[in-house]
């Protein structure tokens, strides 16, 4: 089924997909959704995994928009950006192409795809052990603590449970940039 157009490329989303979002909500939900302290009220757990499946569908199709933009730059005829079936290969370029373009477009997809993995473990791995102990120290444990708080008293709390802890405190960029993350799973 045509979904519409993204930088003139058709998307075509084979109708399976809509099961496998569907599984994935309930999984998902089922997942964070509880009573217990470490998890989540009902509507928020279910606007989590609707954030999380979202983002998991632009990952795909920015892999297979990928695929579709160099094979455009490389002089191919454009192609509908398909979202097939699982394990269903693509349907084969019409005409022989050379060896460095089948290579250029084949690797796009899974390039930007490592790319975005890659800038996300870099952001986790910013926030381990030392930082919760940091934000638990400031009795800060939940995303509201912090968007309670203006940037100044953000920046205060962190500094004062850190030397409180004996920690070298984060720098004024790195306490910024938790605090701008905040406002934006707020927006979201």
């Amino acid at each position: 089924m045509r979904t519409g157009t993204l930088f003139g490329f058709q998307v075509v989303v084979n109708p399976v997909w809509l099961l496998v979002f569907a599984l994935l909500m309930v999984s998902l939900v089922t997942s964070l959704a509880g009573t217990g302290p470490d998890d989540l009220p009902g509507p928020a757990a279910v606007g989590v995994s609707a954030v999380v499946v979202a983002l998991f569908l632009a990952s795909i199709v920015a892999h297979e928009l990928a695929h579709a933009a160099v094979a455009r730059r490389r002089g191919l005829p454009d192609r509908d950006v398909q979202l097939l079936t699982l394990g269903r290969p693509p349907e084969a370029a019409p005409d022989p192409v050379s060896p460095r373009t089948e290579a250029a477009v084949s690797s796009a997809g899974p390039l930007l795809s490592g790319a975005v993995g890659g800038a996300l473990l870099l952001n986790l791995a910013n926030f381990g052990p030392l930082e919760q102990r940091i934000f638990t120290q400031a009795d800060i444990v939940g995303l509201q603590d912090l968007l309670d708080l203006d940037p100044g008293d953000f920046r205060e709390r962190i500094g004062a449970a850190a030397f409180s802890l004996r920690l070298e405190a984060p720098t004024d960029l790195t306490i910024e940039g938790w605090y701008q993350q905040a406002q934006t799973l707020e927006d979201q």
